[in-house]
């Protein structure tokens, strides 16, 4: 179901350029890549240590590269050095995105990465040429396709997977709600809201840069989970379980959507 970063074409190399305090970082970037490309799919901590790997490396390329350009001009290093470091942060940047879907921090780390680098490569400080941006395959459609696939993946994450919700990184404009008035405890009512905001996530921001029709599965389960939690609510102020136990059996039996164990409990322990 999910996409796995070996999909990905794998980035180019010129191994003919070399910048002494810079190499090793392309170096680092290969044997990185070549875990993430490899046939089978990794596992979330896998994952995390790579993304964590990543995340250190590019914080110092982009502390070089700050500091080469508050440089005066003439005391620069040579054009192709500049070109190659800047190469290097967008390959970084893209496997950074690509690998920051498991968690609500590293989703909104990859958010925030995937701005910085549209606006480094918009700003007057960038010298890629058209031409070794083309054979480096650091082209924008293929950023805004690595980040489409991101979300993606973050979506499946929050739908079949027990991801802890962290409030402080959910969207600006998804509205929260606190369920615990009614009964619901902290956990169920994370993994709803987690619900509530893949759809909102899909519905206002993947939407608009995918065609809906190739995530007909995707966004019919999404829509399948918020269902069930809303009879789930319901059941919790009404008291009417017949539906909710229906779509429980339906959820259970055709799907692997992430339903918390206390829910599953409690339903089964309902009389028929």
């Amino acid at each position: 179901m999910k996409i796995t970063l070996s999909n990905i074409y794998p980035s180019y190399y010129n191994q003919e350029k070399s910048i002494s305090n810079v190499s090793k970082y392309n170096s680092d970037l290969l044997k990185i890549e070549n875990k993430i490309y490899q046939k089978r799919e990794l596992c979330d901590t896998q994952i995390n240590r790579l993304n964590d790997e990543l995340s250190v490396r590019i914080e110092h390329l982009k502390t070089l590269n700050n500091a080469w350009m508050r440089l005066p001009y003439k005391k620069r290093p040579k054009k192709e050095d500049i070109e190659y470091l800047q190469i290097l942060i967008i390959k970084y940047a893209m496997n950074i995105i690509g690998t920051g879907y498991t968690t609500w921090e590293r989703f909104n780390t990859a958010s925030n990465i995937y701005k910085d680098i549209l606006l480094l490569m918009s700003s007057h400080h960038y010298i890629v040429t058209h031409d070794e941006t083309r054979k480096q395959h650091i082209e924008q459609e293929h950023i805004e396709l690595r980040w489409s696939y991101c979300i993606q993946n973050f979506l499946i994450q929050l739908i079949y997977n027990d991801t802890p919700l962290e409030k402080n990184f959910l969207p600006p404009e998804f509205e929260y709600r606190n369920q615990h008035d009614i009964g619901i405890t902290e956990r169920v009512s994370n993994s709803i809201t987690n619900a509530r905001v893949a759809e909102f996530i899909f519905n206002d921001i993947l939407t608009k840069r995918v065609d809906e029709k190739d995530y007909e599965i995707l966004a019919l389960h999404i829509k399948k989970l918020n269902d069930f939690y809303f009879m789930y609510i319901m059941s919790k102020t009404h008291g009417e379980y017949f539906h909710l136990k229906k779509e429980y059996y339906s959820i259970t039996t055709e799907t692997e959507l992430f339903i918390p164990q206390e829910i599953r409990d409690e339903i089964t322990s309902y009389a028929d």
